[in-house]
């Protein structure tokens, strides 16, 4: 959104083009006007200048990082299919300002990450060439992958803390998994080592191994604790561990501990294990706060109500397997509670551990790629059938699409979720269609997620066509009403603000802006062709609606919105 522009220089410009024509005799009192705006400018200017450093010293405690994601997809012009996918992810600081040190080690960062990019680049090409001579030899095709996945799994005054989980395949036979992390000092932008934050690491890995033989039971592995040993001449530099609000993670990689069918382990020693383990400045000092729990090999023992006794929290991803190809894909999240559980449906899913107010809640992320559905559960009684829903997804926004050759790039950013005070999301909407819309969100007393405004902006060029007059009424930028307004008919509606519940706030754009789509001889629709109008920052005439019980169906003054709108389009 593009905020509106400062005033004030211009008023000033008028003041001395009008103090040029006055007479000699008012030189000296327009000199003395000027001279007052100009002091109330800069008395406003100094003003704010101390609002705003009061208010990026009050946010500048907590860093709040976004994923900046580039998915690259080739494909094989010779079998008209796809050839290669690949995902890489630099991250960046959602403050404009402040946290210096921090943003520099985060440069350094990227660099390493385009470099690592450059080396998935080199090999897929490498590996596609040959995936291409295989294809036409008569083999069967597949589709080669490096995809990267990143987690934050703290970030605060304190500490940033990055996982990446990388799942690659070269050659079609098997897919593999990796990880890697990175830890930065917030204040400093220093990169962590384990020592730094792990004073006593006998003690910690002592801790590992009882949670090692609780976690995998039926894993025949090394112990980690002697596993590390040859880690620790070098400060176990190539270790992976990050720290969240909770404790500190370790992770081993399949083959690392045990052989391939052992799989992965992943283990948490909680701080509240022992303080004295942990260098204090890293331990966590919030009381609310939220990470993300990894699904099928992360394993949380948390004392969910208080009673001293720890369950065993963790996610696990649903499969299913195409009978025919043979390939395996994910369907749902199940969570785990101790003895209990409860399953998600979707094919994209993931889940934070949220602790809020004393009690502990798991927020799931479900459903499909379109339609994101948050629901939020209390840990303390999963089977309990009240758990609340919203129609969200942490937001993307900066969609930019290019192809070239045999080559798509598709680049976004997404907000991570980090903080229960703040975060962004996406949001669908079914006010006069089906539409998108983004809001700031926090996490509620009772762990519910809550919007922070009354409107949410709607991120998309949907346009819709008044077939006769529309009574509304105007309000201001802020949403406050103005006075009672009416739309003409044959009016083209841009959608700019929503409550997704009454009512939108629209503008009206000029017709050689709309794009029309005609689906049928009787139904068309309508987008803008220039993508920037919706960066709008004015009077809006707001349309409120009344619902016709619980169905998807709608009136103004009785009469059904099909009557007054043409280009109404519901989907999900």
């Amino acid at each position: 959104m593009k905020y509106k522009r400062n005033l004030i220089w211009l008023i000033l410009i008028i003041a001395m083009l009008m103090a040029v024509g006055c007479k000699k005799n008012e030189e000296k009192k327009k000199e003395a006007e000027t001279e007052e705006i100009q002091e109330t400018k800069e008395s406003k200017a100094v003003k704010e200048s101390k609002v705003k450093k009061e208010k990026q010293e009050k946010n500048s405690k907590k860093p709040h990082i976004l994923l900046n994601k580039m998915n690259e997809n080739a494909y094989d012009s010779y079998e008209g299919e796809y050839l290669y996918n690949l995902r890489s992810i630099k991250i960046s600081l959602k403050e404009e300002e402040g946290f210096d040190s921090l943003r520099k080690a985060i440069e350094e960062y990227n660099e390493k990450m385009e470099e690592k990019y450059a080396g998935m680049k080199e090999d897929m090409d490498f590996f596609g060439k040959q995936e291409i001579e295989n294809r036409k030899d008569g083999f069967n095709s597949s589709i080669l992958k490096d995809i990267v996945n990143t987690y934050i799994m703290r970030s605060d005054e304190s500490i940033v803390s990055i996982l990446n989980y990388e799942e690659y395949n070269y050659t079609g036979a098997k897919t593999m998994y990796s990880r890697e992390s990175c830890n930065f000092d917030t204040r400093t932008g220093k990169i962590l080592s384990f020592l730094d934050v792990v004073k006593d690491d006998e003690s910690f890995f002592e801790l590992v191994d009882a949670l090692a033989k609780k976690d995998y039971q039926e894993s025949n592995i090394t112990k980690p604790s002697e596993y590390v040993k040859g880690l620790k001449e070098n400060d176990y530099k190539d270790l992976v561990w990050t720290v969240s609000p909770e404790g500190v993670t370790v992770y081993f990689d399949t083959g690392t501990l045990g052989s391939f069918t052992d799989g992965p382990q992943v283990i948490t020693v909680c701080f509240y294990e022992d303080d004295d383990l942990f260098e204090s400045k890293y331990i966590n000092k919030e009381k609310d706060y939220v990470f993300p729990i990894l699904a099928d090999n992360m394993t949380l023992h948390i004392d969910i109500d208080g009673d001293g006794e720890r369950e065993s929290v963790y996610v696990e991803n649903k499969y299913e397997q195409d009978k025919e190809s043979l390939d395996i894909y994910t369907t749902g999240l199940e969570v785990f509670v101790g003895d209990e559980s409860k399953s998600f449906e979707g094919s994209e899913g993931s889940a934070y551990i949220v602790k809020k107010s004393g009690n502990y809640y798991i927020y799931v992320f479900g459903g499909e790629a379109e339609v994101s559905i948050l629901t939020s559960l209390n840990l303390s009684d999963l089977k309990k059938d009240d758990d609340k829903f919203s129609y969200l997804s942490l937001l993307s926004r900066d969609h930019s699409f290019e192809a070239e050759d045999n080559v798509e790039i598709y680049t976004y950013i997404e907000e991570t979720f980090t903080d229960t005070d703040t975060f962004m999301a996406d949001e669908v909407g079914y006010i006069l269609g089906t539409i998108m819309t983004e809001r700031e969100w926090y996490v509620g007393d009772e762990g519910i997620p809550m919007a922070k405004t009354e409107r949410a902006k709607v991120n998309m060029p949907y346009v819709i066509r008044t077939l006769r007059e529309v009574n509304c009424k105007e309000v201001d930028k802020d949403g406050k009403g103005k006075k009672s307004a009416s739309i003409p008919e044959d009016s083209y509606l841009l959608f700019v603000y929503s409550d997704n519940e009454s009512y939108v706030d629209v503008r009206v754009v000029d017709k050689d802006d709309v794009e029309v789509s005609e689906w049928s001889d009787v139904e068309r629709h309508f987008t803008l062709k220039d993508e920037n109008l919706p960066d709008y920052d004015g009077n809006c005439y707001r349309i409120t609606l009344d619902s016709e019980g619980d169905e998807i169906s709608y009136t103004i003054d009785g009469v059904d919105i099909n009557e007054i709108f043409e280009g109404i389009l519901f989907a999900g």
